[in-house]
Protein backbone atom coordinates (compact mmCIF):
# COMPACT_ATOMS: atom_id res chain seq x y z
CA UNK A 1 0.00 0.00 0.00
CA UNK A 2 1.50 3.21 -1.03
CA UNK A 3 1.72 6.02 1.45
CA UNK A 4 0.24 9.41 -0.04
CA UNK A 5 2.63 12.53 1.52
CA UNK A 6 0.00 15.77 1.92
CA UNK A 7 1.94 18.23 2.27
CA UNK A 8 1.39 22.31 1.66
CA UNK A 9 2.17 24.07 -0.82
CA UNK A 10 4.50 26.94 0.21
CA UNK A 11 3.81 30.20 -1.31
CA UNK A 12 6.50 32.59 -1.26
CA UNK A 13 5.99 36.59 -1.19
CA UNK A 14 7.14 38.89 -3.63
CA UNK A 15 10.62 40.64 -2.66
CA UNK A 16 9.43 43.56 -0.76
CA UNK A 17 10.58 46.73 -1.93
CA UNK A 18 13.14 48.54 0.57
CA UNK A 19 12.61 51.93 1.59
CA UNK A 20 15.46 53.51 -0.31
CA UNK A 21 14.54 52.05 -3.50
CA UNK A 22 10.78 53.28 -3.35
CA UNK A 23 11.96 56.70 -2.95
CA UNK A 24 14.23 56.27 -6.13
CA UNK A 25 11.47 55.16 -8.18
CA UNK A 26 8.95 58.16 -7.16
CA UNK A 27 11.59 60.66 -7.90
CA UNK A 28 12.20 59.00 -11.50
CA UNK A 29 8.51 59.20 -11.86
CA UNK A 30 8.14 62.58 -11.13
CA UNK A 31 10.87 64.19 -13.32
CA UNK A 32 9.67 62.02 -16.47
CA UNK A 33 6.30 64.23 -15.66
CA UNK A 34 8.16 67.34 -15.48
CA UNK A 35 10.12 66.94 -18.45
CA UNK A 36 7.00 65.81 -20.02
CA UNK A 37 5.32 69.17 -19.04
CA UNK A 38 8.42 71.67 -19.99
CA UNK A 39 8.28 69.97 -23.57
CA UNK A 40 4.58 70.59 -23.99
CA UNK A 41 5.34 74.60 -23.22
CA UNK A 42 8.07 75.04 -25.13
CA UNK A 43 5.40 73.63 -27.97
CA UNK A 44 3.32 76.90 -27.16
CA UNK A 45 4.34 80.43 -28.81
CA UNK A 46 6.37 82.37 -27.22
CA UNK A 47 5.01 85.02 -24.43
CA UNK A 48 1.82 82.87 -23.55
CA UNK A 49 2.69 81.91 -20.06
CA UNK A 50 0.69 78.58 -20.74
CA UNK A 51 -2.28 80.11 -22.47
CA UNK A 52 -3.23 80.84 -25.55
CA UNK A 53 -3.33 84.42 -26.04
CA UNK A 54 -6.83 86.08 -27.78
CA UNK A 55 -6.16 87.48 -31.21
CA UNK A 56 -5.20 90.71 -31.74
CA UNK A 57 -8.42 92.80 -32.75
CA UNK A 58 -6.89 95.40 -34.95
CA UNK A 59 -5.55 92.52 -36.83
CA UNK A 60 -8.73 90.79 -36.93
CA UNK A 61 -10.78 94.12 -37.88
CA UNK A 62 -7.80 94.73 -41.18
CA UNK A 63 -8.03 90.96 -42.07
CA UNK A 64 -11.74 91.30 -42.30
CA UNK A 65 -11.85 94.33 -44.13
CA UNK A 66 -9.37 93.37 -46.53
CA UNK A 67 -11.98 90.33 -47.64
CA UNK A 68 -15.11 92.80 -47.75
CA UNK A 69 -16.18 94.17 -51.22
CA UNK A 70 -15.53 97.92 -51.72
CA UNK A 71 -18.49 100.27 -50.72
CA UNK A 72 -20.00 102.26 -53.69
CA UNK A 73 -21.33 105.61 -52.09
CA UNK A 74 -23.19 107.96 -54.06
CA UNK A 75 -25.81 110.99 -53.86
CA UNK A 76 -29.54 109.92 -53.87
CA UNK A 77 -30.64 110.24 -57.62
CA UNK A 78 -33.95 112.16 -58.01
CA UNK A 79 -36.96 109.39 -59.29
CA UNK A 80 -38.71 111.29 -62.29
CA UNK A 81 -42.43 110.94 -61.51
CA UNK A 82 -43.96 111.70 -65.27
CA UNK A 83 -45.50 114.40 -63.83
CA UNK A 84 -45.08 117.93 -65.37
CA UNK A 85 -44.17 120.77 -62.81
CA UNK A 86 -46.88 122.76 -60.83
CA UNK A 87 -47.84 125.96 -62.71
CA UNK A 88 -47.06 128.95 -60.24
CA UNK A 89 -50.21 130.91 -58.81
CA UNK A 90 -50.85 134.58 -59.83
CA UNK A 91 -50.94 136.53 -57.10
CA UNK A 92 -55.00 137.18 -56.01
CA UNK A 93 -53.75 141.24 -56.34
CA UNK A 94 -51.26 143.31 -58.23
CA UNK A 95 -51.86 146.62 -56.89
CA UNK A 96 -54.13 148.00 -54.02
CA UNK A 97 -57.41 149.59 -54.85
CA UNK A 98 -59.75 152.50 -53.83
CA UNK A 99 -61.01 152.48 -50.63
CA UNK A 100 -65.19 152.43 -52.56
CA UNK A 101 -68.46 150.98 -53.01
CA UNK A 102 -71.39 150.52 -55.43
CA UNK A 103 -74.85 149.59 -55.72
CA UNK A 104 -75.73 146.70 -58.36
CA UNK A 105 -72.50 146.44 -59.73
CA UNK A 106 -69.08 145.65 -59.10
CA UNK A 107 -66.85 148.77 -57.62
CA UNK A 108 -63.90 149.71 -59.56
CA UNK A 109 -60.70 148.13 -57.90
CA UNK A 110 -62.81 144.92 -56.87
CA UNK A 111 -60.62 141.59 -56.70
CA UNK A 112 -60.41 140.18 -60.42
CA UNK A 113 -60.24 136.50 -59.26
CA UNK A 114 -63.50 137.29 -57.44
CA UNK A 115 -65.53 139.00 -59.74
CA UNK A 116 -64.93 136.03 -62.25
CA UNK A 117 -65.71 132.92 -60.04
CA UNK A 118 -69.17 135.02 -59.34
CA UNK A 119 -69.83 135.16 -63.12
CA UNK A 120 -73.58 135.09 -63.55
CA UNK A 121 -74.56 136.21 -60.52
CA UNK A 122 -76.53 139.63 -60.04
CA UNK A 123 -74.73 141.82 -57.62
CA UNK A 124 -76.62 143.81 -55.41
CA UNK A 125 -73.75 146.01 -53.65
CA UNK A 126 -70.03 145.51 -53.15
CA UNK A 127 -67.35 147.18 -51.77
CA UNK A 128 -63.58 147.29 -51.21
CA UNK A 129 -61.09 148.81 -48.66
CA UNK A 130 -57.31 148.84 -48.44
CA UNK A 131 -54.61 149.28 -45.25
CA UNK A 132 -51.23 149.12 -46.11
CA UNK A 133 -51.19 145.31 -48.84
CA UNK A 134 -54.56 144.40 -47.03
CA UNK A 135 -57.56 144.65 -49.24
CA UNK A 136 -61.19 143.73 -47.88
CA UNK A 137 -63.42 143.27 -50.42
CA UNK A 138 -67.13 142.67 -49.90
CA UNK A 139 -70.44 141.49 -52.03
CA UNK A 140 -73.95 140.93 -51.58
CA UNK A 141 -76.06 138.84 -54.55
CA UNK A 142 -77.96 136.54 -55.83
CA UNK A 143 -77.62 133.70 -58.14
CA UNK A 144 -80.19 131.48 -60.04
CA UNK A 145 -78.26 127.78 -59.00
CA UNK A 146 -79.05 125.59 -55.25
CA UNK A 147 -76.78 125.70 -52.63
CA UNK A 148 -75.02 122.93 -53.23
CA UNK A 149 -74.22 124.04 -56.76
CA UNK A 150 -73.36 127.86 -55.64
CA UNK A 151 -70.84 126.12 -53.42
CA UNK A 152 -69.12 123.63 -55.45
CA UNK A 153 -68.58 126.10 -58.23
CA UNK A 154 -66.25 129.06 -55.65
CA UNK A 155 -64.70 125.47 -54.04
CA UNK A 156 -63.59 124.49 -57.36
CA UNK A 157 -62.32 127.77 -58.10
CA UNK A 158 -60.61 128.95 -55.11
CA UNK A 159 -58.87 125.39 -54.63
CA UNK A 160 -57.27 125.94 -58.58
CA UNK A 161 -56.20 129.43 -55.91
CA UNK A 162 -54.25 126.82 -53.55
CA UNK A 163 -57.23 127.91 -51.22
CA UNK A 164 -58.42 125.13 -49.05
CA UNK A 165 -61.61 124.87 -47.30
CA UNK A 166 -61.05 124.84 -43.53
CA UNK A 167 -64.78 125.54 -41.86
CA UNK A 168 -68.18 124.76 -42.78
CA UNK A 169 -70.72 126.07 -40.59
CA UNK A 170 -74.14 124.91 -41.60
CA UNK A 171 -77.23 126.01 -40.05
CA UNK A 172 -81.33 125.60 -40.45
CA UNK A 173 -80.72 128.54 -43.29
CA UNK A 174 -77.58 129.79 -44.11
CA UNK A 175 -74.49 127.84 -44.98
CA UNK A 176 -70.75 129.59 -44.47
CA UNK A 177 -67.66 127.88 -45.94
CA UNK A 178 -64.64 129.19 -45.26
CA UNK A 179 -61.23 129.29 -47.29
CA UNK A 180 -58.16 130.34 -46.81
CA UNK A 181 -54.48 130.11 -48.35
CA UNK A 182 -50.79 129.61 -46.46
CA UNK A 183 -50.83 133.10 -47.08
CA UNK A 184 -53.12 133.75 -44.82
CA UNK A 185 -55.90 135.01 -47.49
CA UNK A 186 -59.66 134.34 -46.93
CA UNK A 187 -62.94 133.89 -48.43
CA UNK A 188 -65.55 133.89 -46.45
CA UNK A 189 -68.75 132.53 -48.29
CA UNK A 190 -72.53 132.37 -46.62
CA UNK A 191 -75.63 131.23 -48.91
CA UNK A 192 -79.24 131.40 -48.15
CA UNK A 193 -81.67 129.56 -50.02
CA UNK A 194 -84.40 131.57 -51.56
CA UNK A 195 -85.91 129.06 -53.46
CA UNK A 196 -85.68 125.38 -54.80
CA UNK A 197 -83.02 127.11 -57.41
CA UNK A 198 -81.85 130.22 -56.33
CA UNK A 199 -80.19 131.63 -53.41
CA UNK A 200 -78.12 134.90 -51.84
CA UNK A 201 -74.98 135.19 -50.71
CA UNK A 202 -72.27 137.26 -49.18
CA UNK A 203 -69.15 137.29 -49.42
CA UNK A 204 -66.46 138.89 -47.55
CA UNK A 205 -62.42 138.26 -48.88
CA UNK A 206 -59.16 139.59 -47.03
CA UNK A 207 -56.06 139.37 -49.33
CA UNK A 208 -52.68 140.65 -49.45
CA UNK A 209 -51.19 142.19 -52.60
CA UNK A 210 -48.17 141.66 -54.00
CA UNK A 211 -46.71 145.16 -54.35
CA UNK A 212 -47.54 147.96 -51.45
Amino acid sequence: MKRTDHTTPVTTDPPRMSPRRRVITIGLSAAAIITAAALALDTLPSGTNGAIAAPDASQTSARAASTLPPLEVGLPTATPTGLPPTPPVAPLLTAVPRTGSAKGKFVDGFPPVLRTILAGATVVSSSVASEGNIVQAGVVGTMPVSADSAIKVVKAALFRLRFSSVVTQPSATTTSVVFRTKKQDTVTLAITPTGKSSISFTIHAVLRTAKK
